[in-house]
């Protein structure tokens, strides 16, 4: 700092001049803007290895049935069949059983039925705030919907399109079984859970005695509590976190992706924060090209490194292998898009959406990161 003084008869003028030394800000505006990066390649870590699960074969009607349609409005004290392709609502206590034959269509709403409900390569069936007193099973089924609804014996759903239950209880076990798409939100089990060999399984928020995943194509597990051992087997892709397990766990279902970033500009990069769905994380390996060293902390390595920061020297890319973790809230399993972004040690950034079924659609040129950082909220 340079002081001026310049005396003017008696009043006396001081300036206060700034001295630049050294060159920091020149520097850091310099390199910021020689540094470049982009994303070039990302997509979720999917396993061929699938566990696979048997099918079940559907018992018959019950005997003795009154058919529907035509609704049923009123008690009936008898056994309900709805026919092939035909369609049948009910809202009226049952007191017996109900089938569903191949291509028919049923909705029950806020009524009991004190047997047993089946459905068979059914087209439709949805409950609604329904009571049954036995078991609920659905084989082959095209789309099944359970809403706030209680089940006294156990849940079976298997072998063909879109299981859904949502709010329900069941006293015995629920199982979801090779369906395209299973969806398990906010029940209470009293037995063991189970999804397995389904396309996707999204399970959140839900209570069971135990829980079983197997052979799903992706699956999302977060928010649960159960209160006795999980066991996780071999998905093509699945994730989990904030769930409270009381007894073991065995298995893992740890949620990884990958995305590879490449130095285009003339200086190093050091990538310094990692934001995964705009939540910091430090849950990062990364490797350059295969034999080449690379800076991990105060080590020089071929292997891969564990932490940050992530170093690509010039005309090299990194590829990172990341971890995600479902918020307790969950997140569907269909459609999933996990948002990452990487911020460089002069404040370029780049960012990555990740889609299930699509990994890295678009990708990336660094930019200038045009707010505080951190916290850096995106």
């Amino acid at each position: 700092m340079v002081v001026i003084i310049i005396v003017m008869s008696t009043i006396i003028f001081v300036w206060v001049v700034p001295v630049f030394t050294g060159g920091t800000i020149k520097d850091n505006s310099q390199s910021a803007y020689l540094e470049s990066f982009k994303t070039t390649q990302g997509s979720f870590i999917y396993s061929n290895q699938l566990g696979t699960e048997a099918t079940r074969t559907s018992p018959g009607p019950w005997p003795s049935s009154v058919s529907c349609p035509p609704n049923i409005t009123t008690p009936v004290t008898e056994n309900v069949l709805v026919p092939a392709n035909a369609s049948c609502t009910i809202t009226a206590k049952i007191t017996g059983n109900v089938f569903v034959q191949h291509g028919g269509t049923l909705i029950v709403n806020n009524t009991s039925i004190t047997g047993g409900l089946v459905g068979n390569y059914s087209a439709f069936v949805n409950l609604i705030n329904v009571n049954v007193a036995g078991d609920v099973s659905f084989y082959h089924i095209d789309v099944v919907t359970v809403t706030g609804s209680t089940i006294t014996g156990n849940f079976y759903a298997g072998d063909r399109g879109s299981a859904t239950m949502i709010g329900t209880t069941v006293s015995g076990m629920a199982e979801f079984e090779v369906n395209t798409a299973s969806t398990i939100i906010g029940n209470r089990v009293g037995g063991q859970l189970e999804a397995e060999a389904d396309g996707t399984a999204t399970v959140t928020g839900n209570t069971a005695a135990g829980f079983d995943d197997d052979g799903n194509g992706a699956a999302v597990v977060s928010g649960n509590t159960f209160n006795g051992d999980v066991s996780y087997g071999q998905d093509g892709w699945c994730a989990s976190g904030n769930n409270v397990v009381t007894g073991s766990t065995t298995g893992a279902c740890t949620g990884q992706v990958t995305l590879n970033i490449v130095n285009t500009g003339s200086i190093p990069v050091t990538l310094r924060s990692l934001y995964i769905d705009r939540q910091p994380s430090t849950v990062v390996s990364w490797t350059l090209a295969p034999g080449s060293p690379l800076q991990c902390g105060n080590t020089v390595q071929t292997t891969s490194c564990p932490q940050l920061p992530i170093i690509i020297p010039v005309g090299q890319g990194a590829q990172l292998t990341l971890t995600w973790t479902p918020p307790s809230s969950g997140k569907e399993t269909i459609g999933l898009d996990i948002y990452l972004v990487l911020v460089s040690s002069h404040s370029n950034y780049v960012d990555a959406h990740l889609y299930m079924g699509a990994d890295l659609t678009m990708t990336s040129q660094s930019r200038t990161l045009a707010r505080e950082c951190p916290p850096c909220i995106f």
